[in-house]
């Protein structure tokens, strides 16, 4: 979907998160019986009731599928643990301030509505799916070893519940295929289920690489990742990215690889919608 700078800056990021949740087309309103609806154009919807929590599929604009929790049993002072993993865009490059980046924006959003919840942020710029493998793993001749402190071993040493992993488009800039990373997507996720850890990946971003075919890459990755992980797939392309795989202009930090404040605000909004605390709480893993 296309935001015009009107949307972004007259109406203020308020708006514009409500936006991304919703869909440029659909309408926000409450019925009688409490249940809040956004967006309910045809593609693009999430209902949210004191029952349940239903999100859209991966074609619209909520952000991990289809998803219904019974909010009725949710515990807001449960303790709980999410730890994030992955590069730049996670650490926060091209953002303004350390507190308009993603992370930092989900982890305020997740402490004011779960005050007994920490989110850890391990990301650090530069990252692939083979620096966050664990700490033994030895890689293929000519790919890089992982990154201690920054990676899957890291993050389960933190005891957490949920790990996020937001790695946007290193591996495609990289040259790694998408077996190799779809091998180490799952070699992670699995240690982490060994754990009893729940994981959430988000999907490629867009880059205003020069190269069309590796603007393909990046949504045959994608795809790939949300055929894998929903309704733990994170969709971080829909709302960013042009047709053509780069980045929407209102988004692009002017390199055309990271994110500015705007596309942190939606990027943190749509991981809000995946309701990750909620899932924690009600899982009871």
């Amino acid at each position: 979907m296309q935001y015009s700078l009107n949307e972004i800056f007259v109406t203020g990021v308020a708006a514009l998160l409500a936006i991304a949740c919703g869909g440029s087309e659909g309408t926000s309103a409450e019925s009688p019986d409490g249940t809040h609806s956004v967006g309910t154009g045809p593609t693009n919807s999430t209902t949210r009731s004191g029952a349940t929590s239903t999100q859209g599929g991966p074609g619209g604009s909520s952000a991990c599928g289809k998803l219904t929790l019974d909010t009725t049993t949710v515990d807001h002072a449960a303790p709980g643990r999410i730890v994030v993993l992955g590069s730049s865009t996670a650490e926060g490059q091209r953002a303004s301030a350390p507190e308009q980046a993603w992370v930092a924006r989900y982890q305020t959003y997740v402490t004011q509505q779960f005050p007994n919840f920490t989110v850890e942020n391990l990301g650090k710029g530069g990252l692939t799916t083979y620096h966050i493998q664990a700490d033994d793993y030895a890689p293929p001749a000519g790919r890089p070893a992982p990154i201690r402190g920054n990676n899957i071993t890291a993050a389960l040493a933190k005891a957490p519940d949920a790990i996020i992993i937001n790695l946007p488009t290193n591996d495609q800039y990289e040259g790694f295929s998408l077996e190799e990373q779809m091998a180490n997507y799952e070699r992670v996720a699995q240690l982490a289920a060994g754990d009893g850890v729940l994981v959430w990946v988000a999907t490629t971003q867009p880059r205003d690489f020069s190269e069309a075919a590796k603007r393909q890459e990046l949504m045959a990755t994608r795809d790939e990742i949300q055929a894998r992980f929903t309704p733990k797939a994170i969709d971080f392309w829909t709302d960013i990215a042009n047709s053509d795989g780069t980045i929407q202009s209102i988004f692009n930090a002017g390199d055309g690889t990271h994110l500015n404040d705007a596309g942190h605000a939606v990027l943190a909004q749509l991981v809000t919608t995946c309701a990750i605390p909620e899932v924690i709480v009600t899982s009871g893993e």
